[in-house]
């Protein structure tokens, strides 16, 4: 590895405020969510009636309908998320090196082979 640790900065994967900048970051794998969005989501719930909720297929009906002005933009608005997972899975990867975790494991567990977990993650000289 590098010489020098990886960083990583949380950050909400809605409104992008970094967990320096707010009270509560909640995680799962790869994503948060910032105590001041899940105030917003839960303003959007208190407001809608359960029978005007339609999440299932919903979305993908809205999407098939908008405008491909609107895709583009939220396509473009996507590719942040994708860097901070992207981050995010590194920064796991060097932790797990620093203890010992083998490539063979790493590969193992994303299901590809050490040689292509070593190229995707490696920074610098590895003797493993």
């Amino acid at each position: 590895m590098g010489d020098e640790p990886r960083s990583f900065e949380a950050r909400c994967s809605f409104c992008r405020k970094s967990n320096a900048d707010v009270d509560v970051l909640i995680g799962a794998i790869g994503v948060f969510i910032c105590n001041e969005c899940v105030a917003v989501a839960n303003d959007v719930l208190a407001k809608t009636p359960k029978s005007e909720r339609q999440a299932r297929g919903h979305a993908g009906e809205q999407l098939r309908s908008a405008p491909s002005e609107k895709l583009l933009r939220l396509v473009a608005g996507v590719e942040p998320l994708v860097e901070d997972v992207a981050a995010y899975q590194a920064f796991n990867v060097d932790v797990l090196r620093a203890r010992g975790v083998s490539w063979a494991e790493i590969g193992g567990a994303l299901g590809v082979s050490r040689q292509a977990a070593w190229k995707r993650f490696a920074r610098g000289p590895d003797l493993d």
